[in-house]
């Protein structure tokens, strides 16, 4: 049902597969009536991609490779938990992309991208982003948790991800180190990604002018946050209400390997 209302694709994961993520992650602490986390996926446009990587302008990619699809995913999100509790299975629909954040904390509570990756879409590529054989890194995530016990899919086997490092050179804050690693475990599976400068990521997302200046590795979003909010109030009053910016690069520049 879900691909004939608009995703690409779709995979189930019991919740047991998560129960190795960090603990802000459990759905347990959203829905606890959650047995099964339903993950859902849409593809980029790759021309916009490509049209995107050349830099001459975020909007294309940001509207088309980000919020548009956000929405998409959240009314086809809406309409399957819809229809499982229509069936009898309470079912909990999560916003579009992520990960979803406790304001206050600045600490995230719920991963699309562990649940998909125990939904078997995919895996995690060097620059955290969920690679999947069938579009890379150009996909948007949502989820839904649901009380019904649903057939799961297997974790996905083999390698998505072949260490390029094309998203540390697309990378224009260097938010994404060369070398160091961190572990990801799911299903019993252990993956690695790049470690991440949040704040630098932030910068680049942010449209912000280029070189970020120095900032302290942070240990969460709030602390991420506070050297932006200067440079933001004096930058962004400047750009057009419909012009926001999405960096993407390191999410753009990971195709699948029959469009390399």
């Amino acid at each position: 049902m879900a691909k004939e209302w608009g995703a690409d694709l779709v995979g189930v994961a019991p919740l047991e597969r998560l129960t190795d993520a960090p603990s802000l992650f459990q759905p347990a602490g959203l829905f606890p009536q959650a047995a099964t986390a339903l993950s859902l996926a849409v593809r980029l446009n790759r021309t916009i991609q490509e049209v995107h990587l050349v830099g001459r302008g975020d909007s294309p990619f940001s509207r088309f490779g980000s919020s548009i699809l956000d929405d998409r995913l959240d009314q086809i999100a809406l309409q399957v938990a819809n229809f499982l509790e229509d069936m009898g299975y309470p079912s909990c629909p999560l916003p579009a992309s992520g990960p979803l954040h406790r304001l206050d904390e600045g600490k995230p509570i719920f991963s699309h991208r562990h649940a998909a990756i125990a939904a078997g879409l995919g895996q995690p590529g060097w620059s955290s982003n969920l690679i999947t054989p069938e579009g890379g890194a150009g996909v948007r995530l949502s989820t839904v948790l649901t009380s019904a016990g649903l057939i799961p899919n297997p974790l996905l086997r083999g390698e998505c991800c072949h260490r390029c490092m094309a998203c540390v050179k697309a990378c224009p804050t260097g938010a994404i180190h060369r070398q160091e690693a961190v572990s990801l475990n799911v299903g019993g599976q252990s993956y690695f990604h790049a470690t991440l400068s949040l704040s630098k990521c932030l910068w680049g997302c942010s449209g912000l002018p280029l070189p970020p200046p120095e900032m302290p590795e942070e240990a969460s979003l709030i602390q991420a946050l506070k050297p932006l909010s200067e440079a933001l109030s004096s930058h962004l009053p400047l750009r057009s209400p419909w012009d926001f910016s999405f960096c993407g690069r390191c999410q753009a520049v990971c195709f699948p390997p029959s469009f390399r």
